[in-house]
């Protein structure tokens, strides 16, 4: 290659060779060594000197485009003629290895030069094969010139030059090859069809035509492989061919593949019939799969043949369509994997026998892949995905189903549903049921175990989950992790464990989407806050029972040990933190209108009368509010102790705002004996008009009566039922009495059965 080059270059002159020879023998007299290094010295300035002008853009001459490597040549051979020098002259011997570096030296920056004069004539002439190569030579010689530039004293600045030079034209030649490869590989794709279109012979490029020597277009994947480009070009031509032949083939089965044939290109052609025959599929069945993989491989196989394969005619052993197999054929496993495979997974076990056919095509898809050479000996995705179609299935069905209950539980769905109710009778059984059926166990059984499980019979009262409203939301995911368990009774082993697990993801998603999605409503609807915390209790109710009622169903281990127990805390913690949340939440909200009053004093006074009874008013309705936002959902037990709850923490504020009431004389309530002795003077909390409005404003809680009472039925059969509302509101009756108190007995008495009843109460309410 470099000796071809050499020939574009004016050699030099039989005279300028014999001077040569004249200036060694003149030089013996003076000493060998001195002739060849006084010889270097010249030549290595002419060398600089002639890379300076040429890449410097100074003035030249033609002396300067001499090519000297044959004189460098010649100073080599002197050099080696000379011998090693004695191993005791250490000088000589440091000077004869710097002579061979700069020889070495002078030969690479000589080379380098020589190649890129030729460069540009390489590549307008078409023969980039070479000129890769030259381009691949360059970079090696580049290496020794940096290796010996300083020892060999050459400015850093002509080292510099020489690098962008041979960057440039490494540049230049990569956008010609990357020019050429695409004007190669034409790929067009519409509404009616796609095309690929591959030349064998380039007639023309862009700036540049080729008629009289058309170009190969295998020379040109030769010359890019060898310029290390041709990875990244068969990359993208694999994903071209994927998004455009290979998605419209899997998205129109039923069009056939045309593949036409000249002497100077190859046409590929999917589609471009009437578009009644382009409706895309969602779905594959085994019929539609199998014409999709026999349509892949004829284009396959048209790749390797036509496009991509050595001409017989190639001076070239390079072999471009392995790079390209192994890059497209794992591309297209993919592809078929994700686009049309998975969609082919079976909706229910009854479609498993129609799929056997189709593990069958498949196998003989890869094995005529495998022939081809675009498969590996050891890896076959495709097989290993229909091999395990039992798992794709289960891993199908859990998606679609974990898809369903995240819509489920980000919807705004408000609507709620009683429980117990007719959808899980079976379940919510009641007390004289659940008895019932254990007394016909233990009569068939005389053993009294009748096929339960030792320890988890479940007993009369305690395990029994109270009336009350849940989301439909909640019945929504409990029904779908019961129907997901009750689905593979008859299925293998592999679809039970898979269902269990896939159950238990149900539960884990709404504990994990509706606090999230829905914080803002859990957090200021008090509502929805117990409907909430309704909903974490009946998920914990049937985390209890799951295991107990599938466990026979699961294969081992999870028949010993299979159950939902662990799932429980969590879910009872969260409903209970934000039912905790939203008591503290009312309570500081009561207390704070309660707190609008400024207090008991002062109400002979109207307006001051008027703005208590606004506070205490506002208290109630608030009060009443909750009343009504919870009573329809909540178990009735918890409903009266929520509100019974709140309801005490109302009273017990009013009679501290009551018990700071002050005597006008004295800061303390006066004895007995000063009270006889004043009584021309007696001191009073408050005046009888002032007990007369503290009497009215006080009895304002009777309203919350109320609050207590469930009604049933409706019209004649209408009945009201009352709770005790001292059970559930310890101030209730010490707080009537004081009312009562208010207009029979002085002050001092009053004030001291507050003080009483604060204290009783205080201990109540610190454990509330």
């Amino acid at each position: 290659m470099l000796a071809g080059h050499a020939a574009d270059a004016p050699a030099p002159s039989r005279r300028r060779r014999q001077s040569l020879y004249m200036r060694l023998q003149a030089d013996e007299k003076e000493g060998e060594e001195v002739s060849v290094r006084s010889l270097l010295d010249t030549l290595k300035s002419q060398v600089l000197l002639v890379l300076t002008s040429f890449y410097k853009d100074f003035t030249t001459s033609y002396q300067h485009r001499i090519d000297l490597r044959d004189d460098i040549a010649s100073v080599r051979d002197q050099l080696e003629e000379m011998g090693p020098p004695e191993k005791t002259n250490l000088h000589a011997k440091r000077e004869n290895e710097l002579m061979g570096d700069t020889i070495t030296f002078l030969e690479a920056l000589t080379k380098i030069h020589a190649e890129i004069q030729g460069m540009d004539q390489l590549v307008d002439t078409g023969e980039f094969v070479s000129a890769a190569d030259s381009i691949v030579e360059m970079t090696r010689l580049l290496e020794t010139v940096d290796r010996f530039a300083k020892r060999c004293g050459c400015p850093p600045d002509i080292v510099k030059a020489v690098k962008m030079q041979v960057i440039s034209k490494s540049s230049h030649l990569q956008q010609k090859l990357q020019e050429l490869f695409v004007a190669a590989f034409v790929l067009t794709s519409g509404a009616d069809g796609c095309e690929l279109r591959a030349a064998t012979r380039l007639l023309a490029t862009i700036g540049q035509n080729y008629f009289d020597s058309p170009i190969k277009s295998y020379d040109v994947l030769v010359a890019m492989e060898r310029m290390g480009t041709l990875d990244s070009a068969i990359r993208r031509l694999s994903k071209r061919l994927i998004s455009t032949i290979v998605t419209h083939i899997i998205n129109h089965p039923s069009e056939d593949i045309n593949v036409t044939r000249t002497r100077i290109a190859l046409s590929i052609r999917v589609g471009f019939t009437p578009k009644s025959l382009h409706e895309v599929d969602t779905k594959h069945d085994r019929k539609t799969v199998s014409r999709i993989l026999a349509s892949v491989l004829k284009l396959a196989q048209a790749l390797k043949e036509d496009v991509l394969s050595a001409p017989l005619s190639s001076e070239h052993s390079y072999d471009a369509f392995r790079v390209f197999a192994k890059i497209w054929g794992h591309d297209l496993c993919d592809e078929l994997v994700r686009s049309c495979l998975t969609r082919s997974i079976p909706d229910n076990q009854a479609a498993f026998d129609e799929y056997a056919t189709l593990v069958e095509d498949v196998q003989g898809f890869d094995q005529g892949m495998r022939n081809l050479g675009y498969f590996e000996d050891d890896k076959n995705p495709l097989v290993q995905f229909v091999a395990k179609i039992q798992r794709h299935y289960a891993h199908k069905q859990r998606s679609e189903l974990l898809v369903l209950v995240r819509d489920v539980l980000e919807s705004d769905d408000r609507n709620t549903v009683q429980v117990p109710g007719p959808l899980e009778k079976d379940i919510f059984a009641t007390t004289s049921e659940t008895k019932a059926a254990k007394e016909q166990t233990s009569g068939s059984n005389p053993n009294g175990k009748g096929g339960q499980k030792d320890g988890l019979e479940i007993p009369d009262m305690d395990f029994k989950f109270p009336t009350c409203h849940v989301s439909v939301q909640a019945q929504t995911i409990v029904e779908l992790a019961i129907q997901t368990l009750e689905e593979v009774t008859d299925a293998p082993d592999a679809a039970k464990l898979n269902a269990f697990y896939c159950a238990r993801d149900i539960f884990d998603a709404y504990r994990a989407i509706l606090p999230v999605h829905h914080a803002d409503s859990l957090e200021n609807d008090p509502g929805r806050t117990m409907l909430f915390h309704n909903d974490c209790e009946y998920i914990s109710f049937h985390l209890l029972i799951l295991g107990y009622r599938y466990h026979k169903n699961l294969p081992y281990p999870l028949t010993e040990m299979g159950t939902f127990v662990d799932l429980v805390p969590s879910f009872r913690k969260m409903g209970e933190g934000y039912f905790r949340n939203q008591m503290r939440k009312q309570r500081d909200i009561l207390l704070a209108k309660v707190a609008d009053a400024q207090g008991f004093h002062n109400l002979g006074d109207d307006e001051r009368c008027e703005t208590v009874e606004e506070a205490i008013k506002a208290t109630l309705y608030h009060l009443q509010t909750l009343s009504k936002a919870w009573k329809p959902i909540m178990a009735s037990r918890l409903y009266f102790q929520s509100i019974g709850l709140l309801l005490n923490v109302l009273l017990h504020g009013l009679l501290k705002e009551l018990a700071k009431l002050s005597y006008p004389q004295s800061s303390t309530s006066p004895s007995s004996a000063d009270t006889k002795a004043n009584d021309d003077a007696p001191e009073v909390a408050w005046t009888r008009q002032e007990a007369h409005q503290l009497r009215y404003l006080l009895s304002l809680i009777d309203k919350t009566e109320q609050y207590f009472e469930t009604v049933s039925g409706a019209g004649k059969a209408k009945t009201v039922e009352k709770a005790p509302i001292p059970k559930y509101v310890p101030l209730w009756e010490p707080t009537r009495e004081i009312v009562q108190l208010l207009d029979t007995q002085p002050a001092a008495t009053v004030l001291q059965r507050v003080t009483a009843a604060l204290q009783a109460a205080g201990a109540t309410l610190e454990m509330s």
